[in-house]
């Protein structure tokens, strides 16, 4: 009987090795399936931080476009009325400089028109048979207009009978038949003087033209 009792002794112990055995494999098959652990903490609000910073440089960065476009219109504004404020300056001062270059000859103009209504009054006071001026106060007139002239550098000129037409210089206001040929487009005769500014004409010679009238001959 104690031989049989010793013989199944190890079997038992064999089989105790054998659970443990299984026991420790199941253990590390378990450790092996087990998911990913979580991220830590830290790496979450590092995260979270790294974002929040992001979004605050971007808020940043638009308020700064926001400032610098609203300096930009205001600057623009700014210059726009600057501009129109040298606009309205500089037609100013071109309106008192053509002002200052044109009055002489307005204030001798209108001494010679006052002078004009004076004789005229003093005139038309006198008895009907009286009323009349005389041929050379007009001239005399005429002799101050020229004065005013030539001292705000207008030059005066008339052309020569049977002198080239000058286009530029003189205006046909009337044309003048003629059989001569060789006169054809020349000066029949000066109707009224022209006017020169600086070598510039402002008021063309009125003349009469010779046109050659194949017709008659």
């Amino acid at each position: 009987m104690s031989e049989g009792i010793s013989e199944e002794a190890p079997e038992e112990s064999k089989e105790t090795s054998q659970e443990a055995a299984m026991a420790e494999a199941c253990a590390d098959s378990a450790l092996c399936e087990a998911p990913d652990e979580a991220p830590p903490p830290d790496s979450c609000e590092k995260a979270l931080h790294d974002l929040a910073s992001s979004v605050s440089k971007m808020g940043e960065q638009l308020l700064g476009l926001e400032k610098l476009f609203k300096t930009r219109i205001l600057r623009t504004e700014h210059e726009e009325k600057i501009v129109d404020q040298m606009h309205r300056e500089l037609q100013r001062h071109k309106d008192d400089l053509y002002l200052q270059l044109i009055r002489p000859v307005l204030l001798d103009l209108i001494g010679i028109r006052d002078s004009i209504l004076t004789i005229s009054s003093a005139s038309r006071a006198k008895p009907l048979d009286e009323q009349h001026i005389p041929l050379d106060t007009f001239e005399l007139y005429a002799h101050d207009v020229k004065n005013i002239l030539e001292k705000n550098n207008i030059d005066i000129y008339r052309s020569e009978a049977n002198s080239v037409f000058v286009p530029i210089r003189q205006r046909t206001a009337r044309k003048v038949a003629t059989q001569d040929k060789e006169l054809h487009g020349k000066l029949a005769v000066s109707l009224s003087d022209g006017y020169e500014f600086m070598g510039r004409t402002i008021a063309p010679e009125k003349v009469a033209v010779y046109i050659f009238n194949e017709e008659e001959n």
